[in-house]
């Protein structure tokens, strides 16, 4: 499964490996998956798409929310325990490219953070 996972990430950020170049997707959303830049969809003119994660840690535990809406407003969200996906999740920042996907359940089974040439991905079963 990681090797689909790795196939995916680098499919979606491939364009980022020329010299020089900088890979900005606005939000693409797909049957399981969505994708986007976050500093190119917070300066999009349209004001209707967003990406981001959010983490929680407090008294009722630690979990992570990913979510998303496109350009057509649609929108998609998983959700996740998972310490390997908090820890990736944590490590966005506002030059990131985030790529998650879900099961039918709504659980988060990959988190990809794309920085330049390199990435962090972890996959659940």
């Amino acid at each position: 499964m990681n090797k689909i996972l790795a196939t995916a990430a680098t499919l979606v950020f491939s364009t980022a490996a020329l010299a020089g170049s900088s890979f900005t997707p606005e939000v693409v959303i797909n049957d399981n998956s969505a994708y986007g830049a976050l500093r190119a969809v917070r300066q999009s003119q349209d004001k209707i798409q967003y990406i981001g994660c959010t983490v929680y840690t407090g008294r009722f535990g630690s979990s992570a929310t990913c979510f998303a809406r496109d350009i057509l407003g649609e929108t998609e969200s998983c959700s996740t325990t998972s310490a390997e996906m908090m820890q990736v999740i944590s490590s966005i920042d506002a030059d990131n490219t985030l790529y998650f996907e879900w099961n039918a359940s709504g659980e988060c089974t990959a988190v990809a953070v794309h920085r330049n040439s390199d990435s962090i991905a972890y996959e659940e079963s």
